[in-house]
């Protein structure tokens, strides 16, 4: 699948208050953006049907205290055989790897210019 996940994974709940807003605000203008619209945005654990413990982005957002983390899932072929785990979560055809490339190269270059400016900025959302 192609998704943004902010925290949890390991159960289904997201932060309170300005953080789940500033996450949200920033994967939903890169999902519009970068995406068109198709990713699924959202915690881990209340968005894929199963919770997923020990994750790193837990980890990074609980233990170490960073404001926001984030998992990307860039690409996954839903009508691949379940036999063919290279097709599941590799393009195969040059035409959509291009498109991976570029879309996910730009909306990683926007998070990392707008992502601190939800830090600095008493106001969220204005992306």
């Amino acid at each position: 699948m192609e998704a943004m996940f902010m925290p949890y994974d390991h159960r289904n709940a997201t932060p309170d208050g300005s953080a789940f807003n500033a996450m949200k605000s920033i994967l939903e203008d890169l999902n519009h953006h970068h995406c068109g619209g198709r990713c699924l945005v959202g915690s881990g654990g209340g968005s894929v049907g199963y919770l997923a413990h020990g994750t790193s982005t837990d980890y990074i957002y609980d233990a170490l205290k960073v404001p926001m983390a984030f998992t990307f899932e860039i690409y996954g072929d839903l009508e691949a055989p379940s036999r063919d785990c290279f097709r599941m979560f590799n393009p195969i055809n040059l035409a959509t790897f291009n498109r991976v490339l570029n879309d996910w190269s730009a909306a990683f270059i926007s998070l990392f210019e707008r992502g601190p400016l939800c830090w600095m900025e008493p106001v969220i959302g204005y992306l």
